[in-house]
């Protein structure tokens, strides 16, 4: 759940335990706590690269389908558009970006 980003509290929800147990878990079990450590560094990660994708725009791969049909209302054509399509830069995420990168420079 943590690698999916779900929050301290979204999981002690899903383990049907209070805050209490959980810190208790976090702060007596070793593996516990490094598993929830190591999945919040790995959503983390994924979070980041997401900003930066943002940050300088990405392309994705979209596919479309069009369907003709005849008076019948049955299917008489079907075609599928294959294309690969630029998301430009966000302007927030940039501007957070190098907020936090170059603070110096950009506050």
């Amino acid at each position: 759940m943590a690698a999916g980003g779900a929050t301290d509290e979204e999981i002690r929800e899903a383990l049907q335990i209070g805050k209490g147990t959980f810190n208790k878990w976090r702060s007596q079990t070793v593996e516990f706590r490094s598993a929830i450590k190591e999945w919040d560094e790995f959503a983390d990660d994924r979070v980041e690269r997401s900003l930066y994708e943002l940050a300088i725009g990405f392309h994705i791969d979209t596919e479309k389908t069009t369907v003709k049909r005849d008076a019948g209302c049955r299917i008489r054509e079907t075609t599928t558009v294959r294309e690969r399509q630029f998301i430009p830069p966000n302007f927030p995420a940039v501007s957070r970006w190098l907020a936090n990168r170059r603070r110096k420079k950009w506050q």
